[in-house]
């Protein structure tokens, strides 16, 4: 699936359309990534982030492939994780990738826009929380219709898993999904069979955190 999605992601790149009518993600009209075949470009560099560390343990041409995935992904958690995870394959010249690491971060430029949480998530929302223990339900943070001002749409989720599971569940909830990642997490670690399968098992972490 991920090395179909690159083909795709290619194909995009290239301006060629076949079957899939997905074309590349713009904000207010400047280009901001290439969605493969997932249908969002963070998803599609995730994907790649979470085979990295399979198609390089088999082949390390597979490379040139999986960068061109990331780069039009222009998603620091999947350059990030997937930079990490050669940490793991190559640990001689870990100390070499770290920059890499830190400069994937660069793309964070891409995922963030804070002003936009601030001015309509955050401030649309927080004064309707009125249980900060058990928030205020499923469906919640869609029902309560924030919108951008002249928009045609609102904001059906956060875009903040955190946010919209302590909106939705209040804090019960968000300790809820930290217990159960941090409790992964430990038995990932304490279970791994080799440096592949702790470095696929953190891979799926970051999927799920993203």
């Amino acid at each position: 699936l991920a090395l179909v999605n690159i083909f795709w992601v290619i194909l995009q790149a290239t301006g060629h359309q076949v079957y899939f009518s997905l074309g590349a993600e713009t904000r207010e009209g400047v280009f901001i990534g290439l969605p493969g075949v997932m249908g969002q470009r963070v998803f599609q560099g995730i994907l790649c982030a979470v085979a990295t560390p399979i198609l390089l343990k088999k082949r390390l041409w597979f490379a040139p492939l999986l960068a061109v995935g990331l780069y039009y992904s222009k998603s620091s958690i999947a350059v990030a994780s997937a930079l990490t995870a050669c940490i793991f394959i190559f640990k001689k010249k870990s100390l070499y990738l770290i920059p890499f690491i830190l400069a994937g971060l660069f793309f964070i430029k891409n995922d963030l826009n804070l002003d936009q949480f601030k001015g309509n998530v955050y401030d649309q929302t927080i004064p309707l929380i009125k249980n900060i223990w058990l928030g205020q339900g499923l469906g919640a943070f869609h029902n309560a219709h924030v919108a951008e001002h002249n928009a045609k749409m609102w904001w059906r989720e956060a875009h903040n898993e955190y946010y919209q599971l302590f909106f939705e569940f209040g804090l019960i909830g968000v300790i809820c999904l930290s217990w159960l990642l941090l409790d992964l997490a430990i038995k990932f670690i304490r279970n791994r069979i080799d440096n592949t399968m702790f470095v696929l098992s953190a891979s799926f972490l970051a999927f799920l955190i993203s």
